[in-house]
């Protein structure tokens, strides 16, 4: 069995601190992303995400939970 920590912030800093905290700890980390539409919440980008340098140390899952999956998926 695999645990897999999951985030759901909307500050790039925040979810910066969070990875480093389980870096070398958990090999896969699910980032949940809200656009404010689909679900009352709103998280950061893809963009945003994609600037955090500590992410890369990860296999990351993307929980979209966004009026257009697709639109967000060929703007990255």
């Amino acid at each position: 069995m695999e645990l897999t920590p999951a985030i759901l912030e909307n500050k790039q800093e925040k979810i910066a601190e969070l990875l480093r905290k389980i870096q070398g700890v958990a090999p896969r980390v699910q980032v949940d992303i809200l656009d404010g539409r689909f679900a009352d919440n709103k998280t950061v980008s893809l963009s945003s995400l994609q600037k955090i340098k500590v992410l890369k140390d990860f296999k990351v899952d993307l929980h979209l939970m966004v009026q257009s999956p697709l639109q967000l998926i060929e703007a990255a």
